[in-house]
């Protein structure tokens, strides 16, 4: 045998006759050193540097939303912690469920039903008072992101978000307030008329009632400021879908409630909570033509100006009418009241917005305070016509109800009755009645009305001989107006008087 070290090396895939014999003859065999990686030495590329190319920021899939009254910090341990949980439990329930679609919010021209979709609910850690279906979670995310532009209308010119700033938190917390939401939430949805036999809408009003009733029958403390809210609320939205018995049932609820609070001056440093009051109180009252719950705060009108300083068309009525002092105290205070509306923007800030606020309902509760015609004398029914004609105004300048409320068509139906009256009319210029069907037009939710509404401005378009769409709207235009509203509607109105008016001619050359 050689003395020489050698090595076999066998092959496992072939014939053991291709083994391979390694000798060593010259010492042990040199094995190659694992080539080193990376840039040869003295090379002058360098990494670059980190402020050079910055790195795309990464889109975070989670938004931590704090509900308490108190920000609070959540470090990332914690935040990879629910992370975790909220992917698992995505991933379970898409295992579960691969073929639930969950349903859009549509706009509010987009009338969409909403029915109880049988779904799990969308909130992981059971953190909220009720359990949230994803309908529910699309229809808060439209009423805080959409909606608060309708409802609050003054607020909107300055960028100021209520429902977002200081009523979200609140509502979050409360379960009576959160089905009060998601039942307004779904007048954006449909027309309010119809809305009114939606299920989901008597499921949630049902719902908050019974909520409301336990509180207040096992709970020895005063309502809180929820409880009042959700209550006003509801009211609100029984009225908008033209329920006004029931509104006046809540409200009378909602009177004893704050009575037990110590009346409105146990509210004096919470004016959105007052606010929501207010707003409850005119809602059904402008439109019954009732006396308010809450207007004995309200003794005089928020300006108080004796220099009347009227527009041309306001001049007109009153060398003819010889208006009444508070309703002409209140024509002054309008107009300042929609200058100063049309002049806010997004600079104005939040002490204009709330005094604007409260210049409005000032006048609607001083409006509401008295009344005219009550005997019978002609003139003082037309004093009447002009109370019900600045109601209708400030309805249509701060439009804030939904598409399709109930907001005046008692109001409208009570105007009428006035103006078919010939004895009345003569105490009111023609532009005036003009300007007054112009309004209620805007306003009025009864197809039967709004007919009746067209028609007598069409034959006073006859008589006045107005042919042109820039003399309607510069009759219009006489009186206090926002030219954003105006802009928009009076086109519209003119387009269907003109086609009654052209019906009317075309008949009569006929004839």
């Amino acid at each position: 045998m050689e003395s020489t070290p050698s090595e076999v090396v066998f092959s496992t895939v072939g014939p053991l006759t291709e083994s391979v014999v390694v000798r060593y003859t010259n010492g042990p065999v040199k094995v190659d050193m694992p080539r080193r990686r990376g840039r040869p030495v003295g090379s002058t590329k360098r990494r670059p540097e980190e402020g050079r190319h910055p790195k795309p920021a990464v889109i975070p899939q989670f938004e931590f939303v704090n509900l308490g009254p108190c920000e609070t910090e959540i470090n990332p341990k914690a935040r990879m912690t629910i992370r975790s949980h909220t992917m698992l439990h995505r991933g379970r329930h898409n295992q579960r469920q691969v073929q639930t679609v969950r349903p859009v919010l549509p706009t509010p021209e987009v009338h969409t039903p909403y029915v109880f979709p049988l779904t799990s609910h969308v909130d992981p850690f059971d953190t909220l008072p009720i359990t949230l279906e994803p309908y529910m979670q699309d229809l808060l995310s439209f009423y805080t992101a959409h909606a608060w532009e309708t409802l609050y209308s003054i607020e909107k010119r300055a960028g100021c978000n209520p429902i977002d700033d200081y009523w979200a938190p609140i509502i979050f917390h409360d379960p009576a307030m959160l089905h009060v939401v998601l039942a307004c939430g779904l007048l954006f949805t449909m027309e309010a008329n119809r809305v009114g036999t939606s299920p989901a809408f008597i499921r949630h009003t049902s719902r908050a009632m019974s909520i409301i009733r336990e509180r207040v029958v096992c709970s020895a403390h005063a309502p809180s400021d929820e409880t009042l809210v959700a209550v006003a609320s509801m009211a609100v939205a029984k009225k908008a879908v033209g329920h006004h018995d029931q509104w006046g049932a809540d409200m009378r609820i909602l009177k004893k409630l704050v009575d037990l609070r110590g009346g409105l001056d146990a509210l004096d440093g919470k004016p959105l909570v007052q606010g929501k009051i207010y707003r409850a109180d005119i809602y059904g009252s402008v439109d019954g033509g009732e006396v308010s719950f809450f207007g004995d705060r309200f003794q005089q009108l928020p300006l108080a100006s004796q220099n009347y300083c009227l527009c041309q068309g306001f001049q007109d009525l009153d060398s003819l009418l010889q208006v009444e002092g508070t309703l002409k105290a209140a024509m002054t205070d309008l107009q300042d009241v929609v200058d100063a509306f049309s002049n806010i923007t997004k600079k104005s800030g939040e002490a204009i917005v709330a005094q604007v606020r409260f210049w409005v309902t000032s006048i609607q509760y001083t409006l509401l305070s008295v009344q005219y015609g009550v005997e019978g004398d002609p003139q003082s029914q037309a004093q009447e016509v002009c109370r019900l004609a600045l109601l209708l105004l400030i309805n249509t300048v701060f439009h804030e109800t939904p598409q399709g409320a109930s907001t005046s068509d008692r109001l409208i139906a009570r105007l009428g009755q006035f103006l078919h009256n010939a004895a009345i009319c003569r105490w009111l210029p023609s532009h005036f009645r003009l300007w007054t069907l112009f309004l209620a037009t805007c306003n009025v939710l009864s197809p039967t009305l709004r007919a009746w509404c067209t028609t007598a401005m069409s034959e006073l378009v006859m008589q006045m001989d107005i042919r042109f769409v820039e003399e309607f709207h510069r009759m219009l235009t006489m009186y206090p107006h926002d030219s954003h509203a105006y802009g928009t509607t009076s086109p519209l109105i003119w387009d269907e008087v003109q086609s009654i008016v052209l019906k009317a001619r075309g008949d009569n050359h006929g004839i």
